[in-house]
């Protein structure tokens, strides 16, 4: 059976920039063994680490990495459980992962209205949007998987909330999915059941539903906007092994160029409403409206 790429796994915490924070009993019982084994030099030796660290380690005045961590827990040959751990960056607040799975969902509100970068060995990790609703969403996805503090705000021009993550949960992130930016928002090798979720991210950050009307028509129009070539193919791919059927329209400004995924066929439109669905109350109201209009037109 294949693997979700959106499993948590041992490698995707097993970093230098990552801390364990455990108990005094835990750390004298694991250096106990270890030492009956061999000295402290030999194991310093062993997984190639410096000795002054590595005795600070023993101490408890030093965190162990995750990869330190990792490499001795593997020489007892004792168990790995992920969500049994506290972790943290060197300095920064510690978490717990709760489940060792990010929500599909939860990945697509970070592909569209999220930041994902590390800036001077810095990771910047969180979201942003205007919909207090859709704010609460992304809180209790992430929730779902790690047990944290998060830093939140209200920007005082424009009434944006801003949520900012624990730069160790960025860090997990960002070495499970890379950096997002402006040049590079890539969709991982979902599961069928999984693209659904992904797109509902996705759309209520960067998407929007309404009715198209001229004087002689009236088209039913789901479009999501990206300032991504290559992200837009990929939502094109991705609708389409759900059976959607979507285009890609270019838009140019005098300072900008973005991409628009939209659907505008009837039966497309109404399997969106119905597959995809939505988060964002508004947005929730528009599809609503439209799934009776289409229905009735339909049968």
């Amino acid at each position: 059976m294949k693997t979700s790429q959106l499993k948590i796994t041992y490698n995707d915490i097993n970093d230098k920039s990552i801390f364990i924070n455990w108990g005094g009993e835990e750390r004298e019982e694991i250096f106990k063994e270890i030492l009956k084994a061999m000295s402290l030099r030999v194991l310093a030796k062993t997984i190639n680490h410096d000795i002054p660290t590595l005795s600070e380690i023993k101490n408890g005045t030093v965190k162990p990495s995750t990869r330190v961590y990792f490499s001795i827990l593997n020489m007892l040959n004792l168990n790995i459980d992920l969500c049994s751990l506290t972790i943290s960056s060197r300095n920064g607040k510690s978490i717990r992962i709760i489940r060792d799975y990010i929500s599909p969902e939860l990945l697509g509100l970070i592909d569209s209205d999220g930041f994902l970068v590390i800036r001077k060995k810095v990771v910047m990790c969180g979201f942003y949007n205007k919909n207090k609703t859709l704010t609460r969403r992304f809180i209790q996805l992430l929730n779902m998987s790690f047990k944290c503090n998060l830093y939140k705000e209200r920007d005082k021009r424009d009434g944006t909330f801003v949520i900012r993550l624990p730069g160790v949960i960025g860090r997990i992130l960002i070495k499970k999915f890379g950096e997002k930016t402006s040049k590079n928002i890539i969709i991982p090798d979902l599961l069928i059941e999984e693209v659904p979720s992904y797109i509902r991210g996705v759309f209520d950050g960067d998407g929007t539903i309404y009715y198209y009307k001229n004087s002689k028509i009236s088209i039913p129009t789901i479009r999501i906007c990206t300032g991504d070539k290559l992200h837009a193919e990929n939502l094109k791919n991705t609708l389409k092994r759900i059976d959607i059927y979507s285009r890609i329209c270019c838009e140019r400004s005098k300072n900008s160029t973005f991409w628009n995924v939209v659907i505008t066929r009837q039966r497309d439109v109404l399997r969106f409403i119905e597959k995809v669905g939505s988060s964002h109350p508004k947005k929730k109201r528009r599809m609503d409206i439209i799934k009776q209009i289409l229905n009735s037109k339909l049968k």
